[in-house]
């Protein structure tokens, strides 16, 4: 089953999680129903490794998955530290030079994004 289909968004409003700003009560509710969710981290996962630039995804904003991923490339040769491979994603394509595009749209809450 893919993960997507377990994801606490599910049957959620898409808008909620595509706000036209950056904090308040919206971001807030989000990150609520994401704190929820069996499959928060499989979602970050996938927006971390997507490059996903809007959105919540995995409870974090556009803003906090930049500082993952500063955090995330600054560990890169530093002894004791080590990156976590990205994961498959079902329907994925392997570009050359690594990188993955899906082969469908992504969809949340039953809406294609």
């Amino acid at each position: 089953m893919d993960w997507r289909m377990r994801a606490a968004c599910l049957h959620e409003d898409p808008e909620l999680f595509f706000p036209d700003w950056t904090a308040g009560p919206g971001i807030d509710r989000a990150k609520q129903i994401c704190a929820g969710c069996p499959v928060r981290a499989r979602c970050l996962d996938w927006a971390l490794s997507h490059g996903a630039a809007f959105g919540i995804w995995g409870g974090r904003t556009e803003t906090e998955r930049r500082a993952v991923r500063a955090a995330s490339a600054g560990d890169q040769g530093v002894p004791g530290k080590t990156r976590a491979p990205a994961r498959a994603v079902p329907g994925a394509i392997a570009k050359p030079e690594g990188r993955a595009r899906t082969a469908a749209k992504t969809t949340i809450g039953g809406h294609r994004v």
